[in-house]
This record gives structure tokens, sequence and C-alpha cells, in this order.
């Protein structure tokens, strides 16, 4: 990864020593916002202190100092003035390199002080759909334009966060840098953070990895942990894959559903519809089918099978019956008929559906 990004433009910091420039105003202010802006900036003055007794020190004495020399006693105290924060901390030269980066920065983000010391902190930490807007508001912020801005980030685990930063521009010319301090984070939610439903995974169709878990997804969330086990063994608690497995039989571009028993008692149904994708794998989601649901996709197809095959309305009433299993005498309780009347509307329903005993016109119907 390159150490450098577009460098940033420098200009004038806020603070004993730094020249004629004067903050921005705060005219328009409400005052419960001035006095939190002044306490954020009060702050930002105490963990910066070091920094700047040592330079006007310095500065008075006259002393003449190599560049070299300058920067490592810079870093020095500014590495105890960042690790002083209870908050997440970083410090970025003028090309947005870092140059400090605290503890509470490194539990935010991720990733160590060893691997984002010297890095781009754009190319590492924000997304590349907001690089363009995160440059922005940190130039502004080095021409001492703005005290505070919002900043998208990305973990190392690649969770996307919103940062509101207080920001503090630090030095001049070639050493200017910028102090930025976490003041808020929140998570920002993404279509993969959206709730699904059923279990959504991706699994390897390869001869010496079949069923290896590439991605799970339940209603709950993402389960890292599954990947490259097995899905018959994560899934079902299974030494082998599952009988009928709609995946053993798919080839590339293929689609294919069944229904299953379910593990779940009172779920005693799944469906489970695969998709054959490129690189010897598949997707495959999972649903367990509800009593209820159950119930109203078996309505349906009464309804389509009754308006195909004309269907008389007592026609209909009796496949109702036969199919929740209950007997003649039951069905013509139900229906104020007699028994035999119950087996000739019976007899008519084999025909048209071209059935040969009752247990096969269920069949033919589910």
């Amino acid at each position: 990864m390159s150490t450098h990004s577009t460098e940033l433009t420098s200009g004038p910091s806020y603070g004993r020593g730094s020249g004629d420039a004067e903050p921005p105003s705060d005219a328009g202010v409400g005052r419960s916002d001035l006095t939190e802006r002044t306490a954020r900036r009060q702050e930002g003055r105490t963990v910066l202190k070091p920094l700047r007794e040592a330079r006007d020190a310095r500065d008075a004495a006259g002393e003449k100092v190599a560049p070299d020399t300058v920067k490592a006693d810079w870093m020095t105290l500014a590495s105890r003035a960042i690790e002083m924060l209870a908050k997440p901390a970083v410090v970025v030269d003028r090309k947005g390199a870092i140059l400090l980066f605290n503890h509470e920065m490194q539990r935010l983000l991720g990733r160590t002080r060893d691997e984002s010391l010297d890095q781009p902190w754009f190319d590492l930490f924000v997304p590349k759909d907001a690089q363009d807007a995160a440059k922005h508001c940190f130039e502004q912020a080095l021409r001492g334009a703005l005290a505070e801005c919002e900043c998208k980030a990305v973990t190392k685990s690649g969770v996307r966060l919103r940062l509101r930063l207080d920001v503090s521009a630090i030095g001049t010319g070639p050493q200017a840098a910028l102090f930025l301090a976490v003041r808020e984070s929140e998570r920002e939610e993404t279509d993969a953070d959206a709730p699904v439903e059923g279990t959504h995974y991706a699994i390897s169709t390869a001869p010496h990895e079949w069923g290896a878990l590439r991605s799970l997804r339940t209603p709950e969330g993402p389960v890292a942990a599954a990947r490259g086990r097995p899905c018959y063994e994560w899934l079902e608690q299974r030494s082998g894959p599952c009988p009928g497995c709609p995946v053993q039989a798919l080839r590339e571009g293929e689609s294919a559903s069944i229904v299953l028993p379910s593990r779940e008692a009172e779920l005693p149904l799944r469906l489970v519809s695969a998709r054959a994708v490129k690189g010897a794998g598949a997707a495959v989601v999972r649903r367990e089918l509800e009593p209820k649901l159950i119930a109203q996709i078996v309505e349906a197809k009464l309804l389509v099978v009754a308006r195909e095959k004309h269907l008389s309305p007592r026609e209909r009433d009796v496949l109702r019956s036969l199919l929740r299993g209950d007997s003649s005498q039951d069905i013509a309780t139900a229906l104020g008929i007699s028994p035999r009347t119950v087996k000739f509307h019976q007899a008519n329903l084999l025909r048209k559906l071209g059935a040969d005993s009752r247990l096969e016109l269920v069949r033919w119907l589910l």
C-alpha cells in the first residue's frame, strides 16, 4: 500500500504563537452549543499544551534546532499528549499519513499502531465512496476553517462507521499536521445489515471441499465463525450431506427447491432453495414453514386445482376435508350430507384428478 495520499493544503493554526490568524467566530451559535464547543476547545488546548509550551520555550531561547530533531521532539510530546485522551484520537500529517494513533483508536478501528503508522488515513480507514468528502473536510480543518467535522470510516473487519470528529491544526508549513479526536461514533447501516428472512448461505461444490461454507447469514446477522465448516455439520449436526439436498444434482446456472422435514417440532417443514453459481459454488436459502403458512399454501393450491379441473363447490369442500384427514362420516356431519353422498363426490374427485386412491389424491395435490 502506498504511504502517501493526496497532499492536503496547510494553513494557520490557532493558539499562542500561531500568528495573526483568528479562529472562526461563534456568532449566531446558541448558548448550549457555545458552551459545548468551548469545553471541547478547552480539552483540545489541554492536550496540545505540552506541544505549544515546548515550541514557545524553544522560540524564546532563540534555539536553532535541526529539523529532524524538532520533529523527534514534537513527536515525543505529541505521543504522550494523545495517550492522555480517553477517546479515540489520531494525528495525521498534511499528506494524510498517520503519525500518531492512540490505544482507543486501535480499539475502535480494529488495527494496531504498527499496522497504521505511516499509512495513509484515507486509504486505510475511509471507504472509497467517502474519501473525497473526507479530504475536503481535512483541507478546511488545516486552513482553520472548521473545528469539527463528520467523517465515514471502515474498521479492519469491514464495519462502516460514522464519526463526529473534533479537529485541530498543529503547526504550519511542512510540519503542519491535524489532530483528530472522535467525539461520537455510530455504526452505519447498510443493505448487508438489514434483517433477512430465513438462513442464507453460500457453499463450495468442489469435490475436495463439498459443502464448505463460504458465508452464512441468519436473521440475527452474519456468522463469521462458520466459514470453512461443512454446512451439514454446522447447520444440521450431521456427519454427511443431508438426504434430499437440492445442491447435489445442480449444474451451473440451474436452480432447485425442495421441502424437507424440519428439526424443530413446532415447525414441521422447511423450504430449501438452491442456485448454482460460478466458481464451483451454490447459493442456498432455507426458510422454516410455519403451520399457518403451510395451510395457506395448501388452500391456494386447492383453489387453483378447483378452477383448472372444474370442481363444483361441494367437490371443493369435500377435497378440503380429505386433505385434513377427515373420515367420510366426519365430512358428512360437517357438510350436512350423507356418507354415501360424500363417497360419490370422492369418486368424482378421483376421476377428475386422475388419482387411484384417496392417499394418492392427497399426495398429488400436495
